[in-house]
Formats: structure tokens, C-alpha cells, sequence
């Protein structure tokens, strides 16, 4: 083989990104990175995007890039999951895209069968995988499962997102093509991207797991379950205006989402006023103080909802929940 053959052969880019984003998460990072250096499919490149993180996670990566070639390290500032995702998707060599957080942990075999899968299913975009959830010990609690053909998927999910998001892998190109991650639907970026896919091809998952997804207390789905299920809603509405040939409002809205910003949607007021009165019964009725989104949010609901007699009428809980948002502005348990 001559030195050009040689020079080519060396700039030939991967077929796979791994891709991480990592902020602040040096008590689970070594486990994640090892889990994919040591994946049986060997052909791919390990990018980190450490998004401005206060504690040693650069420092670990640092020492794992020096040991192993296919990392490459981005440091940047602070500026949040999605933005650190597309910078990812830009910077990114790889055709397909398998993504992991910086607390979960790959299956060994999990790069060889997506891989697998996606070649010999070339109208899949995007395919996930069930998962094992595990704690903070590493100890498994139970498996996950999700719809496994594209059918079943597109068929359940109106009802929320059915793919987990750092099992995923898709194809770089058409995930770009439909604006990859959008910050406004941020923290159900991942189930607004899954909707604009549906729109274009397939999306499936393997029945196997093949992640190791661990729960603690600071995962962002336990610590943003309002803002989660307020953007699910905000993406599952702006999928159905795109289907009816409707613009789509989240085009011109901006981070972070109110629960006001629903009146801009093609959503019929019947279904607009349980939206609210559930809503704000699932806000009032928790146990934790509101955060400073919830209680704009809650204060929204209640003057809306005042002035619609007929739902004070239909939900009888309504009225005791109002003398319940009363106490605890009261005593203070509005932030």
C-alpha cells in the first residue's frame, strides 16, 4: 500500500458518533465513557461536549483522551443540553449518531446491534432500545420496554415520547434536515424531535436493551416535571397543527414555555378548559413548594379559571384546591 492509499485510508471519517453532553457529572462520567470504549463495534469516534461544567468532569475526560484516540473533547460555556447536543450534531463526523448521557451506561454490544439494525433498515432514521434502570449503586430496579415497530410507535406516540433518548441512534443528516434539537421545547427536546422525524421516515426500537439508564435524584425528567410535561404538550399540539398543514407556533415562541403560550394552538376551547382545570389540579395538589415557572404558571390557571363558572361546576375538587392555593400563597409555599 503506497503513502497515499495510507493518507486516505487514515482521513476516512466514522461511521458512528457517540454522542455525550456532559454538565457536572463526575460521579457517574468514568463508568459511562468506559462503557462505550468498550463496545464490540469498534468503527466510531467519542464526542464530549462538556458544557461549562464546575467540577472535574473535563478533567476526566481530559485523561481518557489521552488514552484512547477516538475522543474528542469540546469544552464550551454553559448554555444547556440542546445547545450542547447540535453543536455536537455539527461537529460530529459520523453518518449516525448514537447518543448516552453522562449517567447511564452502554450494553457491550449495544453500538454492534443498532448498527446492524440501521444498515440492513435504511428507511429507519432513528432507533432506540428497552432499557434496564438502575440506581445510584448501579443495582438494576426493573427493564423498560417500548413499541418496537414503526407502526406501533407512531401509533403511541401521541401519548408521549416512546423512544429513550440516550439509547437512541439516528441518522445525522435528516435530523439536521428537520432542524435537529429546538430549545424551546426544552426538557421534551428529544420528544419534539422524535415527532419531526416521524414526519419524514421511520423510527423504531430493538426489543433487547441495550442501556443502562440510572435513576437518582437529580435526573433532569425528576427535577423539571412541570416544564416536562407543559413542553410534551406544547410539541404533541404543534405536531398535530404541522399534520392539518398549519404553521407551527413553537416557530416563533421562545424558551421558556407558559402555560398561556397554550392559546396559540389550533386546540378547541372544550379541550383547552380540561387542559387548564387538570393542569392546575395536578399543580395545587403537590406536595413540594411551586418553583418560580410553576407559579406563574398557577397564578395564570387560577384568574382563568375564575372566570369560567361552568368548570368551578364540572370539577368539584376545583373549589377546595382554590381554598388550598390560597393557604399556601399564605404561608409562603409559592417558591
Amino acid at each position: 500500500m503506497d503513502n497515499t492509499i495510507k493518507d486516505q485510508v487514515k482521513v476516512l471519517p466514522p461511521l458512528v458518533t457517540v454522542l455525550m453532553s456532559v454538565y457536572n457529572g463526575e460521579d457517574f462520567l468514568t463508568e459511562a465513557i468506559e462503557s462505550i470504549l468498550g463496545q464490540t463495534f469498534k468503527d466510531f469516534e467519542f464526542l464530549i461536549v462538556n458544557d461549562g461544567s464546575k467540577d472535574k468532569s473535563s478533567e476526566i475526560v481530559s485523561q481518557f483522551v489521552q488514552k484512547d484516540r477516538r475522543i474528542r473533547l469540546i469544552d464550551q460555556d454553559n448554555k444547556g443540553l440542546v445547545a450542547a447536543l447540535n453543536r455536537g450534531l455539527e461537529e460530529a463526523r459520523g453518518t449516525l449518531i448514537a447518543r448516552i448521557d453522562a449517567d447511564d451506561i452502554a450494553y457491550p454490544n449495544r453500538l454492534e446491534k443498532q448498527v446492524a439494525h440501521m444498515s440492513e433498515n435504511p428507511e429507519v432514521i432513528a432507533s432506540g432500545s428497552s432499557i434496564t434502570l438502575i440506581d445510584t449503586q448501579g443495582q438494576i430496579i426493573r427493564q423498560i420496554k417500548y413499541p418496537v415497530t414503526t407502526d406501533e410507535v407512531r401509533k403511541q406516540m401521541i401519548e408521549g415520547s416512546k423512544l429513550a433518548h440516550p439509547a437512541v441512534m439516528m441518522r445525522r443528516a435528516v435530523v439536521l434536515e428537520v432542524g435537529a434539537y429546538r430549545e424551546v421545547c426544552r426538557p421534551a427536546d428529544d420528544y419534539d424531535l422524535w415527532l419531526r422525524l416521524l414526519e419524514v421516515g421511520e423510527i423504531d426500537n430493538l426489543k433487547e436493551p441495550l442501556l443502562y439508564y440510572r435513576q437518582h435524584d437529580n435526573k433532569m425528567s425528576n427535577t423539571e416535571s412541570f416544564s416536562m410535561r407543559l413542553a410534551t404538550e406544547c410539541a404533541k399540539f404543534a405536531y398535530q397543527m404541522r399534520k392539518n398543514g398549519k404553521p407551527d407556533p413553537l416557530d416563533s415562541m421562545e424558551f421558556p414555555l407558559s402555560i398561556d403560550k397554550l392559546k396559540d394552538f389550533d386546540i378547541p376551547d372544550t379541550q383547552l378548559r380540561e387542559l387548564y382545570a387538570s393542569t392546575f389540579i395536578k399543580l395545587v395538589k403537590q406536595k413540594r413548594a411551586f418553583t418560580a415557572s410553576e407559579m406563574n404558571s398557577v397564578d395564570y390557571l387560577a384568574k382563568w379559571i375564575l372566570g369560567q363558572p361552568s368548570l368551578l361546576l364540572r370539577f368539584k375538587t376545583l373549589k377546595a384546591l382554590f381554598r388550598l392555593y390560597r393557604k399556601r400563597l399564605a404561608f409562603g409555599q409559592g417558591s
